[in-house]
């Protein structure tokens, strides 16, 4: 278990072992956990394995997931700050 509230608690976990995930499906899917929290420091993070998983995967669309996800954050940043 990683605390009272489980799936915040795990995320920070997981954004610390973040890069030890080498599958860019995987790497694609835990970007979209990271949606929960809606931290603006997680978008250089997740702008880069946009990047890395688009040059690794160019026929697949797992770069959707980071790229979602930091468009989410921005929406929300520009809507909280209006």
């Amino acid at each position: 278990m990683c605390g009272k509230k489980p799936i915040i608690g795990c995320l920070e976990q997981l954004f610390n072992i973040f890069n030890e995930i080498r599958n860019p499906y995987a790497r694609s899917e835990t970007s979209i956990a990271f949606g929960v929290k809606r931290r603006v420091d997680y978008t250089s993070l997740l702008l880069e394995q946009f990047n890395l998983i688009k040059q690794e995967c160019p026929d697949k669309d797992y770069e959707q997931g980071p790229m979602a996800i930091v468009s989410y954050i921005s929406y929300r940043k520009l809507i909280i700050t209006s």
